[in-house]
């Protein structure tokens, strides 16, 4: 699947499980290559699987701009990848810039 693609399908569904329908999307095309069905795709276990389709991650990030300018508290929040933790953000380069 091309970015373009990808792209057009964040901006033409609903963005609630719209990480799920790209991973989907991803593993038809891979089952495709292979002249397989998506379903015969997911049976295959994981240590095979890597011959059929690389590592797929997604990740979603929705800018909204309508928000951009407008003094709304948003809690800052860190995911970091292989570590079973959420919490607040460090990231701190924009503390104390306005914004507005």
């Amino acid at each position: 699947m091309t970015n373009q693609e990808a792209a057009e399908i964040v901006n033409n569904y609903p963005r609630a499980g719209i990480a799920r329908r790209l991973l989907k999307t991803a593993l038809n095309e891979a089952a495709r290559k292979r002249e397989m069905r998506y379903d015969d795709l997911k049976k295959v276990s994981k240590g095979i699987r890597r011959f059929f389709h690389d590592d797929i991650t997604v990740v979603v990030i929705f800018i909204d701009h309508e928000l951009l300018g407008k003094n709304i508290a948003v809690p800052e929040l860190s995911v970091r990848g292989f570590i079973e933790a959420v919490g607040p953000s460090n990231f701190s380069i924009l503390e104390g810039t306005d914004l507005t």
